[in-house]
């Protein structure tokens, strides 16, 4: 009768991790489109820029690691990781991204990074500009 235990909680458990994506492994993936029409007053670039959030989040070492392929964006002044949507607050202040950059690491508080790969869409991305001081390009974080 043991072993019909086991598998029954060992069941369980795999469908409690499985439950949030990339989780069992103590990391989550987030990804976002960055594009000036996320902007409701229409007060941001448009055309053909935007930009690419990829990124890792190691949930158990509280490590974001991710690359911001931005396009069509020239004078970007910073770029956050907002809570609760584009007017919530900051969370995370990414490293300003320039053109064609590379991957970039930082070190996060677990529960935030926890709380994002569990629930990414309620959270967004945008970059600011010289030109755009409120958002040049903005988009939701998904998994």
């Amino acid at each position: 009768m043991k072993p019909v235990s086991l598998v029954a909680a060992s069941a369980a458990l795999l469908g409690a991790l499985a439950a949030v994506p990339g989780m069992a492994q103590g990391s989550g993936y987030l990804s976002a489109n960055l594009l000036g029409s996320g902007y409701a007053d229409g007060g941001s670039a448009t055309g053909d820029a935007g930009a690419d959030f990829n990124g890792e989040a190691n949930l158990t070492r509280g490590r974001l690691c991710y690359y911001l392929d931005i396009f069509g964006i020239e004078g970007i002044t910073e770029a956050h990781i907002h809570e609760g949507g584009a007017d919530g607050p900051v969370a995370v202040t990414l490293a300003t991204p320039k053109e064609g950059a590379g991957e970039v690491c930082m070190d996060l508080d677990k529960a935030l990074l926890t709380a994002m790969a569990g629930n990414p869409g309620g959270y967004s991305i945008d970059i600011h500009t010289a030109a755009y001081p409120d958002g040049a390009v903005r988009g939701t974080l998904s998994d």
